[in-house]
């Protein structure tokens, strides 16, 4: 009778021994998955600051830059060297005389354009601070080049203002301002004549 009983007890050590170790193994299994899912949560979470960093740049960018002309492949900026400009663009189809400073200096103005086409004017003067020549203004004056953004002399005024929604428009002109720079946005019967980019001050 002793020894059944021992017997017995030792049956039942053994099986709590056993439900003991799945439960543990259940509750390291579980463990594992909670670990996975929160390592998963976090990736993800990472993810989506890494994207809304991305969106704060760009939006950044766009506030900051600034108006400019590309022909060929190469942006022009209002404020930029003058004499670089110049070596990049080549020999120019025609220049005439703006005014003529108090010291004495000429600012000028150059058209460019392919072969004897004068598609558009780059207007240069002396920066006050530096005296070296900038580009003051470009002037955009046939179909031939167009903005950045698409817009082209001879384009209505419903194209114009689908390209620029924020443009203002006047008595026969559109502007758009960014910061202290201005395009300026001639309109003639209906179409644009001329665009101009230059400066607010």
């Amino acid at each position: 009778m002793k020894r059944r009983g021992k017997r017995l007890l030792a049956a039942v050590i053994l099986t709590s021994m056993t439900l003991l170790g799945g439960m543990t193994a259940l509750a390291a299994a579980g463990s594992g998955a909670a670990a996975k899912t929160q390592t998963k949560d976090v990736q993800v979470k990472d993810t989506q600051t890494k994207d809304e960093k991305a969106k704060d740049e760009k939006a950044k960018d766009e506030k900051t830059k600034k108006f400019g002309f590309t022909y060929k492949e190469v942006r022009y900026e209002l404020g930029a060297d003058a004499e670089a400009a110049k070596k990049t663009l080549g020999e120019s189809n025609g220049s005439r005389e703006v005014n003529t400073c108090a010291n004495g200096y000429i600012n000028r103005a150059y058209t460019y354009g392919e072969g004897d086409s004068q598609d558009f004017e780059v207007y240069i003067e002396q920066d006050k601070n530096t005296s070296k020549d900038i580009i003051a203004s470009i002037t955009l004056l046939t179909a031939n080049v167009a903005t950045e953004e698409g817009l082209k002399v001879g384009d209505s005024a419903e194209t114009v203002t689908k390209i620029y929604p924020t443009a203002v428009k006047g008595l026969g002109t559109y502007k758009v301002t960014e910061d202290k720079e201005l395009l300026y946005i001639k309109m003639t019967g209906g179409k644009v004549a001329y665009i101009s980019y230059t400066v607010t001050e």
